[in-house]
């Protein structure tokens, strides 16, 4: 059966970092003006290489290039515009710093976050560093985290920060990244070396209180999921290594940030129809 037959598959990227221009403000695609087009909503995606999706030079086959095409086919009454900020082995400390000393100053209206496998990888092997490309967007320094990575201080920050934005009229969405080993889906074989290579076994055991956290930030963000069993009934290779998956895991991303974002562009779009 498929069911079966799937777990011999094997995924090959190579090679999978492409080369691709930066615009003026260091990021992917075309130019964002800083003032903000009338009738205009401004998204922005935030998190780390599982997001950036340096695999591909065209941003068609991404998550970004995936929501927007589907955004633009449902002929609403603004225009929408997604940027793509996501930066390499960001985590959610740089996340949240980005967004604060970059995006604000762009105007922003949606900002979402698709985080959470760095911050368990960085709990367990304590790393600060973060992949930024040649002319990417960034801060002047990054600054030096204080406290120590474990799901309160996660949570604390993205809760400050929905409150923050709130006041100042942005919506923010917090989803909780699946990698190898998360939800129920059976593993290849492939990617069951990935879960054993990658250490992913003891970052599950660190993921559980994120999980129960990322449904109670929901009290202070726009919208919040935990997006760790969306690929749990695709009988098909997903991964390319422990947690980067390529067009066919970025389109089912892209569906279900998607799904959290109408309602943030308009109260009046029922994102089950």
């Amino acid at each position: 059966s498929a069911q079966i037959d799937y777990l011999s598959e094997q995924l090959d990227c190579s090679p999978c970092h492409t080369t691709f221009e930066y615009n003026s403000d260091g990021f992917r695609g075309p130019e964002v003006s800083k003032e903000k087009p009338d009738n205009t909503i401004r998204i922005f995606l935030v998190g780390g290489s599982t997001l950036a999706n340096a695999e591909y030079a065209d941003e068609f086959f991404t998550t970004k290039g995936q929501m927007q095409q589907k955004i633009d086919e449902l002929n609403l009454d603004v225009d929408v515009e997604i940027v793509n900020a996501a930066i390499a082995s960001a985590k959610s400390w740089h996340e949240l710093q980005l967004a604060e000393e970059k995006l604000y100053d762009l105007n922003p209206d949606i900002i979402i976050h698709y985080t959470g496998w760095n911050d368990v990888t960085a709990q367990v092997r304590d790393y600060e560093w973060v992949g930024v490309e040649k002319g990417q967007a960034m801060p002047e320094t990054w600054t030096q985290r204080t406290n120590e990575v474990n799901a309160d201080n996660w949570f604390e920050n993205f809760r400050d920060a929905c409150e923050t934005r709130e006041r100042n009229g942005i919506k923010t969405i917090v989803a909780l990244q699946p990698f190898v080993g998360t939800g129920k889906r059976v593993m290849t074989d492939q990617e069951l070396d990935f879960f054993v290579e990658f250490g992913n076994g003891r970052n599950l055991e660190l993921y559980i209180p994120y999980i129960e956290k990322v449904e109670k930030l929901g009290e202070y963000c726009f919208a919040t999921a935990n997006l760790t069993e969306i690929f749990d009934n695709n009988y098909e290779a997903i991964y390319r290594d422990g947690g980067h998956t390529l067009k066919k895991g970025m389109k089912i991303v892209a569906d279900h940030l998607l799904y959290l974002t109408l309602p943030a562009i308009s109260s009046d779009i029922d994102p089950d129809e």
